[in-house]
């Protein structure tokens, strides 16, 4: 399996996908486990060896030589920018603008609870940021269809 996701999945997908959204965003990301020299040497070590502690133990185990147990041991952190945050500042004009009660309803929405939601976010209440980021999303997506109509 793991030869597969080497020969098709990593180059035709994922490294695709990964390169395509860095270049667009003028970064240059490296991927150093990926090296082709890491990757032989590893695919000759044998499976009962490279998984004899789950899916990450030999690589926890060289990474232990090199950095505190801290490091080793934390739970997986993904990449969350502050969007509850922009929500009430920098992005707040835009959700004025596309979630204004007018277009809300040009959208079939009651904007009353949307309103609410917004509220809530803006005055640090609750943390509905991801919803208002849906609605956002929503209201990009039907303006951008609305033009693929027109272009029709």
């Amino acid at each position: 399996m793991q030869q597969t996701d080497l020969e098709s999945f990593l180059p035709g997908n994922l490294l695709a996908y990964g390169d395509a959204m860095s270049m667009i965003h003028a970064l240059e990301t490296r991927m150093p486990f990926l090296d082709h020299r890491l990757a032989e040497a590893v695919g000759r070590i044998p499976a009962s060896i490279r998984f004899a502690q789950g899916k990450k133990g030999l690589l926890k185990a060289v990474a232990a030589k090199l950095l505190p147990a801290e490091i080793i041991e934390r739970p997986k952190l993904g990449f969350n920018p502050p969007l509850g945050m922009w929500l009430r500042t920098d992005l707040a004009a835009m959700v004025d603008e596309r979630l204004d009660p007018a277009r809300l309803t040009q959208l079939g929405l009651d904007p009353a609870p949307v309103r609410a939601l917004v509220a809530e976010q803006r005055n640090g209440r609750r943390d509905h940021a991801l919803k208002i980021w849906s609605l956002l999303v929503l209201e990009a997506w039907d303006r951008q269809a609305a033009s693929w109509g027109a272009a029709s």
